[in-house]
């Protein structure tokens, strides 16, 4: 890991606001996609055997009343505000959801940008200081130096031979192991 050495000045001050604004999305980010994901209960309905059992009820007691009629259009009634009541639930859960993903991606957004900014001071002063350094070349000895470069002789590299590349094989003929497929056929 590298080191940001700050001299001041404006690229610092750029680095830092960079740095300080890329964690800070970081945090939110994280934190957004956390709580889109956590803390919600969905609404559901009824067992099948709970409303089936409710309905026969219902059809038993208005059948003895003399309104069996009736139990139908209850029984409707009773499902049908089932229904909206789980369905405004979860679609709110579903929106609230939903925006905090979007404040995550807002966030991500702000961490990548911030990072950007960020990387522009930090390239300028390591170029700076690459360019300060400095090379001093000194000779031992007093004997002149060669003007013509040395050319050392390096022996060729053994080079293997080029392998066959493998053939296809007919799905009628199945498919064989590499270890098979060399063995003499029978």
């Amino acid at each position: 890991m590298k080191e940001y050495n700050d001299g001041g000045g404006i690229l610092d001050l750029l680095f830092w606001v960079g740095f300080a604004a890329a964690s800070l999305g970081l945090v939110l980010g994280i934190y957004m996609l956390v709580r889109s994901f956590y803390g919600y209960v969905y609404s559901h309905l009824t067992f099948p055997s709970e409303l089936k059992q409710y309905w026969d009820g219902l059809r038993a007691h208005y059948s003895a009343v003399g309104t069996p009629l009736v139990a139908d259009r209850e029984f409707e009634a009773y499902l049908q505000d089932l229904l909206i009541k789980a369905t405004d639930r979860n679609a709110a859960i579903n929106v609230n959801r939903a925006e905090f993903l979007r404040k995550a991606n807002r966030a991500i957004i702000l961490v990548l940008i911030a990072s950007g900014i960020t990387a522009i001071p930090y390239s300028i002063r390591e170029r700076m200081k690459n360019e300060q350094a400095a090379v001093e070349i000194t000779r031992r000895g007093s004997e002149p130096m060669s003007q013509r470069p040395s050319i050392t002789q390096h022996p060729a590299p053994v080079v293997p031979p080029k392998p066959t590349p493998p053939t296809n094989f007919d799905e009628r003929t199945g498919v064989k192991a590499p270890a098979d497929r060399n063995r003499p056929k029978r």
